[in-house]
């Protein structure tokens, strides 16, 4: 899991054209202060706390006593207010209630996800599940071996493996795996990202609303990526999707977001990010990107070593 240090605020009517996205966080990092009057009193409570934790227990194919050790992006469904989690440790994705944080059960899948393995080499990340989308009745999982799945969630039973409706690959013979991926339900299209590519890659995928059957489509390369590609998210707006860049060509600390065009398969930069790292990507509802920083900076512009007599730039 990515440590995401510091949140980005951008807004797409200053930077980009107009648009709209949808993505999750697992944990969240805004954390304040509301105050109220009680009497002569003002009264303090975090504006984020704790509400509740969910037990994720093991499951057969868990090869470290049952223990949560090793998931990557969750998701949560807003039709349905269920939050998905893809749990690489067990080989499944994680189904909780997120109205009443109740756990509901575990998606796996014939053939199985790959689990927590060892890359062949060459490669450098080979496991799966990673990344989950949900616009129920689907449910969008990327794997390792460059893999992506739809599940059926309506047809899908929790007690036993379900056979994905659209099972892909973004590309041939590739271990390493597909990693984050978003969907545009308005042009059905998702756009998966493979990050540990050299070059990073991303391959759009067409979906068949009827059947939910899964066409690979055109492949776009990030040549200048220097450290991978990151969330991507899809935006009914303006019919594009962003797409998050650690660091672009130039100097290390710059990173970007890239506007995408389904249409075409190009992209252009649409904003640079200094000392940040961009990782993860939401989008608000008044047209405004909301970027994950992966990367502390020093006051010195340099990454934070905190061995060393340097602050860290807030």
């Amino acid at each position: 899991m990515l440590q995401e240090h510091r949140i980005v605020h951008t807004v797409l009517r200053k930077y980009f054209r107009p648009s709209m996205m949808a993505g999750v966080v697992s944990a969240l990092l805004l954390v304040g202060h509301t105050a109220w009057a009680d009497g002569h009193n003002i009264q303090r409570e975090s504006a984020v706390r704790l509400l509740k934790t969910v037990p994720i227990p093991g499951t057969d194919a868990n090869t470290t006593n049952g223990k949560l050790y090793s998931f990557d992006i969750s998701f949560v469904d807003d039709q349905t207010q269920t939050y998905y989690l893809a749990d690489r440790a067990n080989v499944a994705v994680d189904v909780v209630d997120a109205k009443t944080a109740a756990f509901i059960g575990q998606i796996s899948v014939n053939p199985p996800f790959a689990g927590v393995v060892t890359c062949p080499p060459g490669f450098s990340n080979c496991s799966g599940p990673n990344g989950v989308v949900a616009a129920y009745p689907w449910l969008f999982v990327t794997d390792g071996g460059s893999r992506v799945v739809n599940i059926d969630l309506r047809t899908c039973d929790l007690t036993m493996p379900c056979t994905p409706v659209g099972d892909v690959v973004t590309t041939d013979n590739d271990p390493n795996r597909a990693d984050e991926l978003a969907y545009a339900p308005e042009l059905a299209v998702l756009l998966v990202i493979n990050h540990a590519d050299t070059p990073p890659f991303g391959t759009f995928i067409n979906v068949n609303t009827t059947t939910g059957a899964l066409t690979r489509g055109k492949k776009l390369s990030f040549p200048d990526a220097i450290s991978g590609a990151e969330q991507p998210v899809g935006n009914p707006a303006d019919g594009r999707f962003y797409l998050s860049m650690p660091s672009v060509s130039g100097p290390p600390a710059t990173g970007a977001v890239y506007r995408i065009d389904p249409n075409t398969a190009t992209f252009e930069i649409a904003a640079t990010i200094d000392q940040c790292g961009p990782a993860g990507l939401t989008l608000g509802p008044h047209q405004e990107l909301l970027i994950g920083c992966n990367t502390v900076y020093g006051l010195d512009g340099k990454v934070w070593d905190f061995t060393q007599d340097i602050t860290a730039n807030p």
